[in-house]
């Protein structure tokens, strides 16, 4: 019963998330089809992740070898949806804010690379415990 409960509440929080409008600090805009399908390709992360924990329980190698190809793949969904939310707000910016802009797009860039960064190490690390010989 619990899980069923867990696993309405993540639709429901997921399905606020991709229809929620792009918002960085002061700034939104709002949200386009190339968004929602990253937001929705992200959301899945998670399930996928699950399913290869539970379905591959027998082969450690296969199961660390898809996690870590699932991390990366969610490393580049991130920076696409990084991008794109970038050109959302460069092209809805009517304030003509563009030095606010500039500065906070920098920050959230910043950001956004070092945790690329920090799960990229965690990804290779996994591999090489895969590649690893017992």
């Amino acid at each position: 019963m619990i899980d069923i409960l867990i696993c309405i509440i993540y639709i429901l929080m997921g399905a606020r998330w991709i229809l929620k409008r792009v918002k960085m600090e002061a700034i939104s805009a709002p949200t386009n089809w190339k968004i929602i399908i990253l937001k929705f390709l992200i959301w899945l992360i998670a399930p996928l992740e699950i399913f290869i924990y539970i379905y591959f329980y027998n082969s450690e190698r296969v199961r660390i070898f898809l996690g870590a190809s699932v991390m990366l793949l969610y490393l580049i969904e991130t920076q696409l949806l990084f991008n794109e939310m970038s050109k959302a707000i460069v092209e809805s910016n009517i304030d003509n804010r563009e030095k606010d802009v500039k500065h906070i797009l920098e920050r959230r860039k910043f950001r956004v690379q070092l945790g690329i960064i920090c799960f990229g190490i965690i990804a290779f690390i996994a591999l090489l415990v895969g590649v690893m010989p017992d």
